[in-house]
């Protein structure tokens, strides 16, 4: 098996940007992603003619998403990106499972909302 040519586009760093304009947020609460579909897509190709993509700087910002913990997972087409763990629900949005995200977004968007479970899951199972 060999990684999709895309993969090679993300370049894993420690330290986030200073300036995070333009930054990409990858929101779970408990397991599920917040789903904004209207956030910086405009097509659509979902069963319900909506596309997934992970929220923006501008969205992030607009919002108060109480306690969370934030990583910083590196760079993927000069768009720095985050994965976020919140503590709480936030009422208003709306959360779903990655599966049903695999024919509302491309393959890149969809490695990095896995990726970035995967980090969010390392993080709560080994702390000590």
């Amino acid at each position: 098996m060999s990684w999709p040519a895309e993969i090679h586009s993300v370049e894993s760093e420690v330290n986030p940007p200073p300036d995070r304009t333009d930054s990409l947020y990858f929101v779970f609460y408990k397991e599920q992603i917040v789903h904004a579909p209207d956030d910086g897509y405009d097509g659509d190709d979902g069963d319900d003619g909506v596309r997934w993509f992970p929220l923006s700087q501008s969205v992030w910002e607009s919002e108060d998403w109480g306690d969370l913990t934030e990583h910083y997972m590196g760079v993927c087409r000069d768009q720095p990106c985050f994965a976020v763990d919140l503590a709480t629900e936030v009422r208003g949005k709306r959360f779903t499972g990655l599966r049903d995200l695999f024919d509302r977004t491309g393959r890149m968007m969809l490695m990095l909302a896995g990726r970035a479970t995967q980090i969010i899951q390392w993080h709560k199972t080994h702390q000590f």
